[in-house]
């Protein structure tokens, strides 16, 4: 299945060769391979396309590695440098670049200088980074996932690390949980998965995306970890497969509202000790009494401010 995508992505680079647009080529071809290091034809077109001598070499290199006998690459490779093998890897590999923007520099960084975003599974770093290039990540992450490279640990790897900086701490545990299967003796997986599965988890179930995303992000800015569900229907089956603390519900949703989702909860033994907050745009004494009801434990009116929020959240975690 993986050889047959890294094919699909050389046949996409050399369409974009011959339109012209050799960047979005050379993007592809470095897709391949590291989605196949053996993929020969890849490298030789990565030489074809290299912006500098050192970097043909190490392509060149590459091919040799894998086909010792390709006459095209021990050509080209004499016209670079007749060097030895050794001296060729040492001084021709390629700089060290930015997994999220290809930025490149010389010498390796933790912290890319142009999208600003921390390289490494350091939480404190990553936690405590500020003016990262957040439309840049998704498209990084948009990048990773249409590899559909779910058995490539660096693309797990690095799909958490963004998935961290945007405040999408429950996106990034399912990366992680999938990095550690292919690399279970990984320690920095290992320790990174348990700290953030320690955290409070929040259940926020709301049809609108702005609420979603405001409320998520001051949740995690205080170290929880949410979820973030546009119905509940999808709520439900969250219930089922994660150990929630607390939810967070919208009243006005569509195939279910708030009151029924609440009731639900309450109504089954295995989640009905989890505290219920319904989130209305209405500030109404019936729509009070009806969550009540329905099992909840507080009403929050919208738009919903951060430290009425806070307020109802540690009140509830803490009982």
């Amino acid at each position: 299945m993986v050889a047959a995508k890294d094919i699909d992505l050389v046949r996409e680079a050399v369409a974009e060769v011959r339109s012209g647009n050799k960047p979005a080529a050379r993007k592809l071809l470095a897709s391949a391979c590291q989605l196949n290091v053996n993929n020969d034809k890849a490298w030789l077109w990565r030489a074809s396309l290299a912006e500098t001598t050192g970097e043909a070499i190490y392509f060149l290199e590459q091919v040799l590695r894998i086909d010792p006998g390709n006459a095209t690459a021990i050509a080209w490779l004499e016209k670079c440098k007749p060097k030895a093998v050794e001296q060729v890897q040492q001084e021709a590999a390629p700089n060290p670049e930015c997994p999220f923007c290809s930025h490149s520099e010389e010498r390796e960084f933790t912290r890319c200088p142009r999208c600003k975003a921390v390289l490494n599974l350091d939480l404190y770093a990553i936690e405590s980074n500020q003016g990262v290039d957040e439309r840049q990540l998704r498209h990084a992450i948009d990048h990773y996932n249409k590899l559909h490279a779910d058995g490539i640990f660096e693309v797990q790897y690095y799909l958490a690390i963004a998935c961290l900086q945007l405040l999408q701490s429950h996106d990034a545990v399912n990366h992680l949980r999938k990095a550690a299967a292919i690399a279970p003796g990984d320690t920095d997986i290992k320790n990174a998965l348990e700290k953030l599965l320690r955290r409070k988890t929040i259940l926020v179930v709301d049809d609108s995306l702005t609420i979603r995303s405001v409320v998520g992000k001051t949740l995690e800015r205080e170290k929880h970890r949410a979820i973030l569900m546009s119905n509940g229907m999808d709520a439900l089956g969250t219930l089922k497969d994660e150990k929630i603390d607390l939810v967070l519900c919208d009243i006005s949703m569509p195939m279910m509202d708030g009151y029924q989702l609440c009731k639900l909860i309450k109504d089954n033994p295995k989640t009905k000790k989890v505290p219920v907050v319904m989130l209305s745009g209405h500030d109404g004494f019936f729509d009070k009494v009806k969550g009540r009801m329905a099992g909840a434990s507080d009403y929050i009116t919208k738009p919903v401010e951060p430290p009425a929020l806070l307020k109802a959240i540690k009140k509830y975690l803490a009982a």
